[in-house]
């Protein structure tokens, strides 16, 4: 098992929870795409990010196919122009 993580910053604030409802709702649309969790920041602290994703994928060919997937490219192309940080952790 795959886990994709990242983390998000975001140049307007406001944009954090339209992201994590569009994260959400591709849960079932990709089929590589095992399990997500999303997450807004609670805690207002100097370091922290403001979104964490976490997504589990069979293998790194699975987490390939879901970047590739249509729906996925949609989403980053509404979320790109909105994010100033993004990090990015993939570990079996």
């Amino acid at each position: 098992m795959l886990r994709h993580i990242v983390m998000f910053k975001f140049r307007d604030p406001s944009d954090v929870a339209a992201a994590a409802s569009r994260l959400q709702a591709l849960v079932g649309q990709i089929p590589s795409l095992l399990s997500l969790e999303v997450g807004e920041n609670v805690r207002d602290h100097p370091i922290a990010w403001e979104l964490a994703l976490v997504t589990t994928h069979e293998d790194l060919a699975g987490l390939m196919a879901y970047q590739e997937h249509a729906v996925h490219q949609e989403f980053l192309d509404w979320l790109n122009p909105r994010v100033s940080a993004r990090a990015v952790v993939d570990h079996y």
